[in-house]
């Protein structure tokens, strides 16, 4: 199912280890409103970046795949999020001829952040 034009469901809750394991990492329908906003926000970051793909490696972990892996605390995953747009600001400064200071103000101003 695809939630934008670049990200589809089953890319944002695939998750390895819940296959290992034999769980259905299926979201709950009440959680798929966030999971199309997360999609949307994707969206505009990979635009900001000149459209270069982003790759998903965790959009979604259930319960029982938490409790394989223990679960991220927020501030975790706010430190994972902003070194993953830091990577990829780092290649798009490079090819761009700019700074990473550069590239993360642009993306701020054009997120009014």
């Amino acid at each position: 199912m695809k939630l934008t034009v670049n990200f589809s469901l089953e890319e944002l809750t695939h998750s390895d280890i819940a296959v290992r394991a034999g769980i259905d990492n299926a979201p709950p329908p009440e959680l798929m409103s966030n999971l199309k906003r997360t999609a949307e926000a994707m969206e505009e970051v990979r635009q900001l970046l000149g459209g270069r793909p982003i790759t998903v490696s965790s959009g979604y972990r259930g319960p029982e795949v938490n409790k394989l892996v223990g679960a991220y605390a927020p501030e975790r995953i706010k430190v994972m999020l902003e070194a993953a747009v830091e990577r990829a600001a780092e290649v798009e400064a490079r090819e761009r001829g700019l700074s990473v200071a550069d590239v993360m103000a642009e993306a701020k101003l054009l997120l009014g952040v």
